[in-house]
């Protein structure tokens, strides 16, 4: 892939803030993101700011120096487990990460 940093970033701010709106959604019911989740969503993208791995492309299950707080770490990962099958039915991640 021969995209920047600052694509990298964009595109994992489009899918986490995809993840976390579907969460809510699920989990919250609501039409709008509750204030837990629209917080989730600031810190991750305050993370993603400062993450070395936007130009090493490692993803953060595999990162040595993990940049989220255990308590959000634990809420991002029931977040992707809450997420996962209806983010595998999107056209565009299945595109991108070649599941079709």
């Amino acid at each position: 892939m021969s995209e920047t940093a600052a694509e990298f970033k964009e595109e994992r701010r489009k899918v986490m803030e995809y993840a976390v709106r579907l969460h809510c959604r699920k989990k919250h019911g609501s039409g709008d993101l509750c204030e837990a989740c629209a917080d989730l969503i600031k810190y991750a993208n305050s993370r993603i700011d400062v993450c070395p791995n936007n130009y090493t492309r490692i993803p953060c299950s595999r990162c040595i120096h993990p940049c989220y707080s255990p308590e959000m770490r634990e809420r991002m990962r029931e977040v992707s487990l809450s997420a996962r099958t209806y983010m595998l039915m999107h056209p565009a991640v299945k595109f991108r990460y070649g599941l079709l």
